[in-house]
This record gives structure tokens, C-alpha cells and sequence, in this order.
């Protein structure tokens, strides 16, 4: 899965990263280094003389031709995009063992039935935002028509790490085929195809979030949203093995246009051919009136779950299914699961592990969906929660989006892993796809910034704010004061209140004045004090800031820092941070702290519940346990942000201990979205694949991405409620 983790840099990142105009704000420092260019004479002169790559070719309104490159190869992404509200338009694009190529905005008109785009060889091509057609619209065509003037979009042959984002691919043969390793498809709008909406042949692809719709029947080939085919040693198909295919979030509707020629039953998702291995086929929504709905022949560990398979017309005899069969060759699947799926028919192999299913009839259409006559399938309350594609009207959506929906903002730790604004690592772009906020978990701490007595190094900090800036996130600044994970020379002046009353005012105000000058309006909020309580609500006598003292009393360097920092940037949200702090002793003393705090002015403007969980522990706060403390904070206008959320789980994991780990995510998502003053939900660790748990022995994190980038339970409970 190397290749899968990878494969989010390209297209993740692109997602979040490029929504703003390259001649607006982020892109300022690209335009001074860009070459602009009018005329295909010109583009072809501006792409003969790039360097070794971080170069960019604005090309202008007009018609250009083919765009052909052939072996060129660079270090970093050469950006060949359309100005800003200009349409460029190139007869075909054709990609030859290239690497680090990205081309976005254009549109593409093919004047022969060929591909229109075609990327063979080479690796880290990205095409994103363009316009693929064979056509503006095929009014009047006939069936001829369209099996002389149209061809597949885009072709990917023998090319890694390719991507394809949020393109609107149109009036073909089949939206985009690959048989690249690690291709990812995610995000395009397919729409009118005469064969396939997507074809993903190589290991380790994902088709995710993707719109496929509209199919038209004019040869003898079947329909199908999404097909994979395996081929053997000698090329025949059926022979071979896929692995490490990921399908999910995608929608697949046979029509939306009642007026639409040449309609047919389209086949929804079709694993036909092959074995398939570590097959994740999750969330997607499928309504056609075809006999296969998603249907997977031959697999060694699949995991079909969570889908919607709607019978679109329940007149015909039609019921599609969601399944997991024998190969074709008969041999039985392995390993393989078919779970809280709803569809018209579900599959009854007994060598499936096949549970929480729900049959539908069309009469339930009405009853299970707000409006699927005018395709709105949200769940109505008659969907138990764990049920299908749960709440499927933003199929499309992420963390963010749904918290966004109860004005929350999605956050998510960089960890240990380095992430900056040309980061081609796949949780960095998992980070930058799914989340409104990032929180540097060390990067700006003092052992970090402060390595050397006397100097400061912003170097990390830098990058992983820069990250968060160019891809439109705001940062979480975690933080400037802690009894843990300062330099060793600090240690020096233990005790010595005055030397460390002048150390700490220095830092905070050159590390909040740097952010705030260097960076205006990212870094929005601090976590200006961390775990300054003992569990039993005591102050931490160990903490080394405890020996400050301005005659306040024994919370003196607390109130000292916030104060620092408010005069530092007078427009940042201050946080007090901490753990275990939803209810109890603990919890009641940092209540009666910020309480305090406040009545003497002191500029604490939220409080930090960490929400590190141990399904261990005998003691857990519940969900009213934390919407209590929540509304005890809101009546003294104290806002509350959920800022390391995890779970981890004794080793090996119990199905008990997993149900309760998944209580521990609803319980904070639900209490934060119905509380007011609850602004934030960060995941301290989004990924099993870089976990800080991994340092505790005999534990198992849960995230809400698996080791794989593969979204967990976890994962779609704090999506809940969108």
C-alpha cells in the first residue's frame, strides 16, 4: 500500500491545496517566477525551455492545438494551467514518459475519435479542473454518431502515481481507464458515456468521490459506473490479480435526464474479472435499474460495506444487488466481508461473512429517502445509522464539510511527519483533503523552536504553517507553554522565577509576533498554556514556569502568558489545554481556573478538552458528562475546542473494546455538534500510519484513517449528523 499512500499526495493535496486563483493571494510568488504565453508557438518555446521543475506556463484564451511532451522529466511539478476566467482550448494532450507534469484548467475538444487525453509511461502526472468532451452536447446524434466521433477521456498506460481530480469528463466512450499503478480518480463528474464511467486495472488505485451519470446504450457493450478487469501472463481476461483497490464515496446514477436517447440499465459497480486482493469497496451510492448493483467475482479479502444500492425503477424486473461470488473459474472468495449495506437484493454466498444488510423493495423508497425521485438519498429516520451510505446527500464531502454544517471546524494533527507547501507525502494531502485546520503537534514546541540557547529556529514551524497556507487552512499553534518537551538548557534556570518570567514573555511574543507578521491570518488561535493540572486538579508543581511569580498567586505565570500573548497578536483565540478535563475533580478545577481568569480579565478565550481515550480505563466521561462541562463554559462565554481527539485500545482488539472505542467518537462528535460554544474537532493523530500510540506497548490506535489511508468506523462517526 506504499503506492496507495503515495498516491493521495497527487491528488489530495491538489484538492484543498489549488482552490485559490493563481493571480490571487497564494500565488503571488508564482507569478513573478511564471511564463505567460498566447500562442501555441509561444507554449511550445515556454515548455522547450524549463528547468528542472517548480516552473509555471500561464497560457491564455485561445485555441492551441496538441500539447505533446515526450521525456521530460522533472524534480519538482511543472504547472501548465489557463488564466484566471479564460478558456484554452487543445485538440488532445499527449504525456509520454513524463514526470512531475500538472495540468489543469484547459479544455479539451478532440477533433478525431481518439483519446483525449493520454498519459502513457512516466509517473506523478497530475490532470485536474479541465473540460473533456468529444462534444459540448450530443442533441440529435444518432447511435452511429456515436460510435464514429467519440473515445475514451483520458487513457493511463503504464504510468504510477497518476491523478485525476475534479475534471468534467463528458460525452465518451468511457470517463478515465487505467492500468498505472496507484491512480487515483477522484472527484470527476462523468457524464454521458456509451461504455464505462471508470476502468481501474492497476494495483493500488482509488476511485473515489466521484459523480458518474447518464449512460447511453449504442453498441453491444454493457454499461457499467465503475469495471475492473484483470488480464493474465498471456493477456486473457479474467487471468490475473488486482490488489489494493479502494472504491469509495462514489455516485453512480443511470440517468437524471428522463428526456435522455438510447438509454439502458447500467451496471453499477462490476468486479467481474479477476481476483481481487484487500478489495475496499465502502460508502458508495449506486441507483440503476440493472440486475448487478456492486457485484465482486473472485476476491481474497474484500470488504463491501456501507453502500446504498437503490432499484431506480421498480416496475421492471430488475432488483440490483450488492454481492460477493465465486470466481468465475469457481473458486471460492476469501476472506471477505458484506456489511450495513441496503440494497434491493444482497448476496447469500456462505463463504462471505455477510451481516447487517438491509433488503429494500421499492416500496421502502419513499420511507427509507427524503426525495429519490429527484435523487436526494438521505436517509430518513427509518435507516438505522449504521445502514448503508450513511447520509448520502454530500457523497462528495469530507470532515470538514459536515462539521462545517454545525459551524465546527475539522482539524488534524501533522504529527511527527513533516509536511510544507510541496509536500508529496500522502498523509500530509490526506490532512490538506479532509480538514479546515491543522495543529503542527511538535513543531512549535520549545525543543523544536528553541534547539540552542539564545536563537530560535523556525524552520519546521514554518513549513507546516505554509502547508496550512497554501492550502487554505488555518493552524492550531500547539504550543507555547508546557512542563514537557523543552531544550535541555532550559533546565538551567529551574527555580529562578525572574530569569524564566523573562524567557517566557520573550518567547511568546517572538513566536506569536513571527507567526502573526510572517503569516497574517493563519495562525488564528494558541494553545498558549498545556497541562498546567495534576489529575487531581492541583497545579503541576514540576512544571518548570511554576517558579514564575508576579504576585498573583500559584496560577501567576498562566495568566502572565495569556496576557503575553493577547499584547502579541491581539486577534488570536487563546486557548487553556489540557486532559481529562470533560467532568470530575480535574475537570471542576480548570472550570474554577478559566473562571477565574475571566473575572480578573485575563484574555482566556477557550479551553482545550485533549480527548485522549483508553478503552481500559474503568472511568470514561460520557456524552452528557461533556456536554455538561461544554454548557458550563458557554455560561461564562468561554468557547470549546476538542484538540487531540484518539483512541487506543488494548491489544488484541476485542469486538467489546471496539464497540466502546466507537462510542468514544460519537459520544465527542455528537456533544460538539450540538453545543454551541464547541468550535473545533481535531484529530490529534489522523492515520494509523503515523500514530503516537505506536510508542505505547501493547496498544492499538484507532483513528479515523487506517494504516492504509482507508477510513475507519471512526471516520464516519465524526461525520455523523451532516
Amino acid at each position: 500500500m506504499e503506492h496507495t499512500r503515495a498516491l493521495l499526495a497527487a491528488a489530495l493535496l491538489t484538492s484543498a491545496g489549488c482552490e485559490t486563483d493563481a493571480a490571487t493571494s497564494t500565488d503571488n510568488q508564482e507569478l513573478r517566477s511564471a511564463v505567460q504565453v498566447s500562442s501555441a508557438t509561444a507554449l511550445g518555446d515556454a515548455l522547450a525551455n524549463l528547468g528542472s521543475g517548480d516552473e509555471v506556463v500561464i497560457v491564455a484564451d485561445g485555441d492551441y492545438g496538441d500539447l505533446e511532451l515526450v521525456g521530460r522529466n522533472f524534480t519538482a511539478d511543472v504547472r501548465i494551467r489557463v488564466a484566471s476566467g479564460v478558456r484554452a482550448r487543445f485538440d488532445k494532450i499527449r504525456l509520454t514518459n513524463c514526470s512531475h507534469i500538472l495540468v489543469e484548467d484547459v479544455w479539451v475538444r478532440p477533433t478525431t475519435a481518439q483519446p483525449a487525453v493520454r498519459i502513457e509511461g512516466g509517473s506523478d502526472i497530475t490532470i485536474r479542473d479541465a473540460d473533456i468532451g468529444f462534444a459540448d452536447h450530443a442533441v440529435g446524434w444518432s447511435a452511429a454518431d456515436w460510435n464514429a466521433r467519440v473515445s475514451v477521456g483520458v487513457e493511463v498506460v503504464d504510468s504510477n502515481d497518476t491523478t485525476i481530480h475534479r475534471n468534467y469528463i463528458h460525452h465518451v466512450t468511457t470517463g478515465v481507464e487505467s492500468n498505472g499503478v496507484a491512480t487515483d480518480v477522484n472527484r470527476n463528474d462523468i457524464n454521458y458515456f456509451s461504455d464505462d464511467g471508470v476502468r481501474p486495472h492497476g494495483d493500488a488505485s482509488m476511485i473515489r468521490s466521484n459523480r458518474i451519470t447518464n449512460n447511453v446504450k449504442v453498441n453491444g457493450s454493457t454499461n457499467v459506473g465503475i469495471q475492473s478487469v484483470s488480464r493474465g501472463p498471456t493477456g486473457a481476461v479474467g487471468g490475473g490479480r488486482i490488489d489494493d483497490l479502494l472504491v469509495w464515496g462514489n455516485t453512480i446514477i443511470e440517468t437524471t435526464d428522463p428526456a435522455k436517447p438510447f438509454g439502458a440499465p447500467l451496471q453499477g459497480i462490476g468486479f467481474y474479472d479477476g481476483v481481487y486482493g484487500d478489495l475496499f469497496i465502502a460508502q458508495n451510492l449506486v441507483s440503476v435499474d440493472a440486475w448487478r448493483g456492486i457485484a465482486v467475482l473472485g476476491s481474497d479479502v474484500a470488504n463491501v460495506q456501507y453502500n446504498t444500492v437503490i432499484d431506480s425503477d421498480p416496475l421492471s424486473p430488475r432488483r440490483p444487488d450488492v454481492s460477493i461470488e465465486d470466481h468465475k473459474d469457481g473458486r471460492p472468495p476469501l476472506g471477505s466481508r458484506l456489511r450495513y449495506n441496503l440494497a434491493a437484493r444482497v448476496g447469500s454466498n456462505p463463504a462471505v461473512n455477510a451481516y447487517g444488510n438491509i433488503v429494500t423493495a421499492g416500496s421502502d423508497l419513499p420511507v427509507f429517502f427524503e426525495d429519490h425521485e429527484n435523487y436526494d438519498f438521505m436517509p430518513t429516520s427509518s435507516v438505522p445509522n449504521n445502514r448503508g451510505s450513511w447520509r448520502h446527500r454530500n457523497m462528495d464531502g469530507t470532515l470538514q464539510d459536515a462539521a462545517r454544517r454545525h459551524g465546527v471546524v475539522a482539524g488534524g494533527g501533522l504529527g511527527s511527519f513533516m509536511c510544507d507547501a510541496t509536500s508529496t507525502d500522502a498523509l500530509c494531502d490526506l490532512v490538506s483533503d479532509e480538514f479546515e485546520l491543522v495543529t503542527p503537534n511538535n513543531a512549535l514546541k520549545w525543543s523544536a523552536l528553541r534547539p540552542v540557547e539564545g536563537t530560535f529556529n523556525f524552520s519546521r514551524g514554518d513549513a507546516q504553517v505554509a502547508f496550512a497556507q497554501r492550502n487554505g487552512q488555518i493552524v492550531h499553534g500547539h504550543t507555547l507553554l508546557w512542563s514537557a518537551f523543552n531544550p535541555a538548557w532550559l533546565e538551567a534556570y529551574r527555580g529562578d522565577g525572574v530569569a524564566l518570567a523573562g524567557l517566557m514573555d520573550d518567547h511568546i511574543q517572538t513566536v506569536v509576533g513571527h507567526y502573526r507578521d510572517e503569516f497574517p491570518g493563519v495562525v488564528t488561535r494558541w494553545d498558549v498554556v498545556n497541562e498546567p493540572l495534576t489529575s487531581s486538579g492541583a497545579f503541576r508543581s514540576d512544571s518548570i514556569w511554576s517558579a514564575v511569580d508576579s504576585g498573583v498567586g500559584p496560577a501567576a505565570y498562566i495568566s502572565r502568558a495569556f496576557h503575553a500573548a493577547h499584547t502579541a497578536d491581539p486577534d488570536a483565540h487563546l486557548v487553556l489545554n489540557d486532559f481529562g478535563v470533560e467532568f470530575g475533580p480535574k475537570g471542576d478545577a480548570l472550570f474554577a481556573l478559566v473562571q477565574e481568569m475571566k473575572a480578573e480579565g485575563v484574555p482566556v478565550h477557550g479551553v482545550g478538552f485533549q480527548s485522549h481515550y483508553d478503552t481500559s480505563w474503568t472511568t470514561v466521561p460520557t456524552r452528557d458528562d461533556i456536554s455538561e462541562m461544554m454548557e458550563q463554559y458557554a455560561a461564562i462565554g468561554v468557547d470549546v475546542h476538542i484538540t487531540e481527539l484518539d483512541v487506543r485500545i488494548p491489544s488484541p482488539v476485542s469486538a467489546a473494546e471496539q464497540e466502546l472505542a466507537d462510542s468514544f467518537y460519537e459520544s465527542v462528535a455528537t456533544a460538539c455538534f450540538v453545543a454551541p460554544n464547541c468550535k473545533t474537532i481535531t484529530s490529534w493523530s489522523v492515520s494509523a500510519a503515523n500514530s503516537w500510540i505506536d510508542t505505547l506497548t501493547g496498544y492499538t490506535p484507532y483513528h479515523p484513517f487506517d494504516a492504509e489511508l482507508r477510513p475507519e468506523r471512526a471516520y464516519w462517526l465524526l461525520r455523523a449528523g451532516q
